[in-house]
């Protein structure tokens, strides 16, 4: 994980770099569902500066990726899965009406935090190369 945080930093996806960021602050002071929405928001940017298509939503932009670059079909059907789990009723990346999301914590952003900083970096290497 430390080589994709290494890539994803050094990568030329700015807005990646901001969210990774904040999600790693996050993380250590605990705030799970603002890591796991950071990190989401991480791929999503990673994707569309990719891409090149700034407004398209993440399903479009991973579609893109299949068809332009070869990426697996699973891999970017995975991450889509990984945005839903983030966008459903009560999900993350909604406004607390809910209030907390008690179902968000540690495991759940560690997880998001080594999948999404290894698909930035996986993007970046791709993009170089």
């Amino acid at each position: 994980m430390q080589r994709d945080m290494q890539v994803a930093f050094s990568s030329s996806f700015s807005g990646s770099k901001t969210h990774l960021q904040t999600a790693l602050s996050a993380l250590g002071e605990g705030e799970y569902r603002t890591a796991v929405r950071e990190l989401i928001h991480a791929v999503e940017s990673a994707v569309k500066d990719f891409t090149g298509d700034q407004s398209a939503v993440l399903s479009k932009a991973l579609k893109s990726l299949i068809n332009e670059t070869g990426v697996h079909r699973a891999l970017a059907d995975a991450f889509d899965k990984l945005y839903a789990y983030t966008s459903d009723e009560k999900g993350i990346r909604h406004a607390l009406v809910f209030g907390n999301n008690e179902k968000v914590g540690f495991d759940e952003g560690v997880f998001f935090l080594s999948a999404c900083t290894a698909f930035v970096g996986f993007l970046s290497r791709k993009k170089q190369g």
